[in-house]
């Protein structure tokens, strides 16, 4: 029988087998047409591929958060019993009494980061920034849902931030 422990601790074992995986596949593929895969081993340990010299493309929040609004739009056309239902349970938490509407998006946005959900973390990030969130408070939310989500949620957690610049930065346009 194994225990809850040893589980996590199998899962973990996969998981950082599968990055030194994807780590791999990505230096090799980054290295194609780059003179590395042909180079002696003192030259390809000197060459660092394209793509670890180059950022990432930003991703657009805003798209995203479009996307899925449109997403949903459909789904209630389609199925409405369902989104009613999935409805219900938004407005029962937009609606209590003990928690202000920003906490509760943040409590979401920080579930969102841990458990790493690109289209809930540009949902939140704006629902917390529309009920007034700071940065001081999204990098404090983000600190608890690094500490629950651990190394991975460091990723997701740039994304958020990057959603709350790109919204901030739209809000600005929009006002102008």
């Amino acid at each position: 029988m194994t225990t809850h422990t040893e589980a996590k601790r199998v899962r973990g074992i996969y998981l950082v087998a599968l990055v030194a995986l994807a780590l791999a596949v990505g230096l090799v593929l980054g290295s194609v047409g780059t003179g590395a895969l042909t180079a002696t081993p003192t030259e390809a340990a000197t060459q660092v591929a394209p793509a670890a010299r180059e950022a990432p493309p930003a991703m657009d929040h805003a798209a995203l958060l479009h996307r899925i609004e449109r997403g949903m739009d459909w789904l209630g056309e389609n199925q409405p019993r369902v989104m009613q239902g999935f409805q219900g349970v938004w407005t029962a938490f937009e609606t209590g009494e003990a928690l202000d509407a920003r906490t509760k998006q943040l409590m979401a946005l920080g579930i969102a980061v841990a458990v790493g959900c690109d289209g809930c973390i540009a949902y939140h990030t704006h629902g917390a920034m529309q009920a007034g969130l700071t940065r001081a408070e999204l990098a404090e939310a983000l600190s608890v849902a690094l500490a629950m989500g651990g190394g991975p949620a460091i990723a997701y957690a740039s994304q958020a931030l990057e959603a709350f610049e790109q919204f901030q930065g739209l809000a600005a346009v929009g006002s102008e």
